[in-house]
């Protein structure tokens, strides 16, 4: 037969724990964890491959005319070894323009050279900050573009982007 003192600490240890209907009420929180401190945080697929950010682009802020004006600092060295393509047949083609008004746009086009339908985000690094920004599904063959307006400012910034390419 049980001792008094051990229904009692059994009772008490139940009575402290979670009743199963709590429990089965918390099981939707408890699944969604992953995806809050996912390292993927704001991308919409899993990404299969990625291409890292490529040479900044700056855009001139403070001229006279209140346009903004876009420059790029790239040099192009020759090297014996062919580089190797992260993703190939995905091409990011990133322009910087300045608008009438004084703005920067941002125009992210990628295009899909393969025989799969992917999905893209970017990554886009404003400074220090960097955004993601879904470009969507695109088909073989195809073109997708986003565009990112900057308001106009008088500081210098630098713009840079990368992709997280994944199967659509």
């Amino acid at each position: 037969m049980d001792s008094p003192t051990y229904f009692c600490k059994a009772r008490a240890m139940r009575s402290a724990g979670i009743s199963p209907k709590l429990a089965l009420a918390l099981l939707p929180a408890a699944l969604m964890v992953p995806l809050v401190s996912s390292p993927l945080a704001g991308l919409t697929h899993v990404p299969s491959c990625r291409i890292p950010p490529g040479e900044r682009v700056t855009v001139s802020g403070g001229s006279s005319d209140g346009s903004e004006i876009a420059a790029s600092a790239v040099s192009l060295e020759s090297s014996g070894v062919e580089p190797e393509v992260p993703c190939p047949g995905i091409e990011l083609l990133l322009s910087v323009t300045g608008d009438s008004d004084g703005a920067a746009r941002i125009l992210l086009p990628v295009a899909n050279n393969t025989s799969h339908t992917i999905r893209v985000s970017a990554d886009l690094h404003i400074d220090d900050t960097v955004e993601t920004i879904t470009v969507g599904t695109i088909q073989p063959g195809a073109i997708a573009a986003k565009t990112v307006v900057l308001p106009p400012s008088e500081a210098d910034r630098s713009v840079t982007a990368g992709l997280f390419v994944g199967p659509a």
